[in-house]
């Protein structure tokens, strides 16, 4: 019986160590996940911005181009 309970506990202290490990590899993986996260987030953000810009300045030039003709 007192081997049986020997072996019990330390089944259980190796599960726990490896749960243990799998739990920080989850957390390592997460962190590295936000951080490719918020990566995209600023380049997707540029991206849109780049094209806001570019679409102010296409209006403005039709504008300009529509007022010539006007002329």
């Amino acid at each position: 019986m007192k081997n049986k309970f020997e072996t019990a506990i330390e089944d259980a202290d190796k599960r726990k160590k490896t749960l243990e490990e799998f739990k920080s590899e989850h957390s390592e993986e997460k962190v590295k996940l936000n951080e490719k996260i918020e990566l995209l987030r600023s380049k997707n953000q540029d991206i849109t911005d780049e094209f806001m810009q570019k679409k102010l300045e296409d209006g403005r030039e039709l504008a300009l181009y529509k007022q010539r003709l006007e002329f």
